[in-house]
C-alpha cells in the first residue's frame, strides 16, 4: 500500500518541478523563492488546472490508501481525510492574484492542509514503535508550529525564502506518511482520538 504514497509523492514532485520550472525558465521568475507554490500555480489558469488535476489524483490516492489501511486510529484516519479534502479544495480555489474571495477560501484550506499534516504526524508518533520515527514526528510538529508563527508574523527570513520552507514542510509530511508504524494489533490502534 505504501507504493500508492510514493506515487502521490511522484505526482506532487512532477507538479512543482513542471510549474515552478516553467516560470523560472520562461517567465522571468528564475530563482525567486519568495513566492509560495500556490502563488506560482495561480499565475495562470493553465497551471491552476494542471495543479488541480495532479492534486485530485493525490487526494484520490490518499483516500484509497487510508480506506485500505489496517490502521483504525480515528485521528490518523481523520488526518488523512482532512488532508485529501483540503488539498482538493485549495486546488479548486487557486491563489489567483485578481480574485480576493477565492484567495481567502484557498488560504483556509491551505491552513487546513498544514494542520492535517501535523495531525497525521501526531498520530504516527503515537502509532510508531520506532524511536527515530517518533522523534522525527515530534520535530516535524515543532517545525509546523515554527512555520505557522513565522508565517502569521510575516517574519522576513521566512517570507523571503518561503518556497523552501513550504516545500520542506510538505515533503516532511510525505516522509511521515511513508514511515513505518505499528501493526493493527498495537494498543494504540483503536477508534480513539
Amino acid at each position: 500500500m505504501k507504493k500508492l504514497l510514493w506515487l502521490a509523492i511522484a505526482i506532487f514532485t512532477a507538479e512543482i518541478i513542471g510549474i515552478i520550472g516553467y516560470y523560472w525558465l520562461f517567465k522571468g521568475y528564475a530563482g525567486d523563492i519568495s513566492l509560495t507554490i500556490s502563488r506560482y500555480v495561480g499565475l495562470s489558469p493553465i497551471t491552476s488546472i494542471l495543479f488541480l488535476i495532479g492534486n485530485a489524483a493525490i487526494s484520490i490516492i490518499t483516500i484509497i490508501y487510508m480506506v485500505n489501511s489496517k490502521h483504525r486510529k480515528f485521528s490518523w484516519r481523520f488526518g488523512y481525510g482532512m488532508l485529501s479534502l483540503c488539498l482538493l479544495m485549495l486546488s479548486i480555489c487557486p491563489h489567483l492574484p485578481e480574485n480576493d474571495q477565492i484567495i481567502y477560501i484557498h488560504r483556509f484550506f491551505a491552513a487546513g492542509m498544514f494542520l492535517s499534516l501535523v495531525l497525521i504526524s501526531y498520530s504516527v508518533a503515537n502509532l510508531a514503535n520506532n524511536k527515530l520515527v517518533r522523534t522525527f514526528c515530534h520535530l516535524y510538529i515543532l517545525y509546523g508550529f515554527h512555520f505557522l508563527i513565522a508565517r502569521l508574523n510575516n517574519l522576513p527570513y521566512l517570507m523571503n525564502t518561503i518556497l523552501i520552507w513550504e516545500t520542506a514542510y510538505i515533503y516532511g509530511g510525505f516522509i511521515i506518511m511513508i514511515m513505518p508504524i505499528s501493526s493493527p494489533a498495537n494498543k494504540y490502534d483503536k477508534l480513539t482520538p
